[in-house]
């Protein structure tokens, strides 16, 4: 049976602010040309007083790379968490320019959608600083039972693992996909993320998703056995 989508991608929500700015901005701020650096909300309301950003963008690692696909006219969906908010907002009109499926529940929460400033000096250079959000607290709540199940494949942001929530939302959207005959597949995210949790990546995603896929493809062989005698 054919899916409805060629991918379905679960990672964070994030708005890319693009800046132009000069080598004294980066001075000024602390920042180390061409690094990222987390920042925190008091640190999110100096710069929005500060910068100008002349470009929003709907961003996030695997966010980006389903909006590639969607380039190539597959049809695609995303699963991240926005707030009501400017940055949500745009963030979701990004994404429906671009033919990315996505549930915008319009909620208000405390947090801020994510935003990530993209400060571009003179030469080129980008550098980068991310103030996590609402995106960070994705949960089981976000998942789409249905878009997942319509899905060839889903791509998990590695990036999410650093919260519980974020990591049970993971594991529902994993045994959907079993069930579903959907392909799972992981972004690492940075080698960071990977020494922090390469034992449960390997566990619970890799060879968790292979033996749960096994029990499934066995307990249908059973099924089918019994239907023929």
């Amino acid at each position: 049976m054919s899916k409805k989508n060629k991918a379905l991608g679960i990672g964070n929500a994030i708005v890319d602010a693009v800046c132009k700015v000069n080598e004294n901005f980066l001075k000024s701020h602390n920042l180390q040309k061409g690094t990222m650096k987390l920042i925190n909300e008091d640190e999110l309301k100096k710069l929005q007083n500060e910068v100008k950003p002349s470009e929003f963008i709907a961003g996030g690692s695997v966010a980006n790379s389903i909006v590639g696909l969607s380039s190539f006219g597959n049809q695609v969906y995303f699963i991240g968490k926005l707030n009501n908010d400017l940055f949500g907002k745009k963030y979701f009109e990004n994404l429906r320019k671009e033919n990315v499926g996505f549930n915008f529940n319009n909620e208000t929460y405390k947090d801020s959608t994510g935003i990530c400033f993209v400060f571009i000096t003179p030469d080129g250079e980008r550098t980068m600083t991310t103030y996590l959000g609402i995106a960070n607290k994705l949960s089981e709540k976000e998942v789409n039972h249905k878009e997942i199940e319509q899905s060839e494949l889903i791509l998990i942001e590695g990036y999410l693992w650093d919260t519980p929530e974020a990591k049970n939302a993971i594991s529902k959207s994993i045994e959907i996909a079993i069930k579903n005959s959907t392909l799972v597949s992981l972004s690492l995210s940075d080698v960071f993320c990977v020494e922090r949790y390469k034992k449960e990546f390997l566990l619970k995603v890799i060879y968790g998703t292979r033996r749960k896929q096994k029990m499934q493809s066995a307990n249908q062989l059973k099924l089918q056995s019994k239907t023929q005698l």
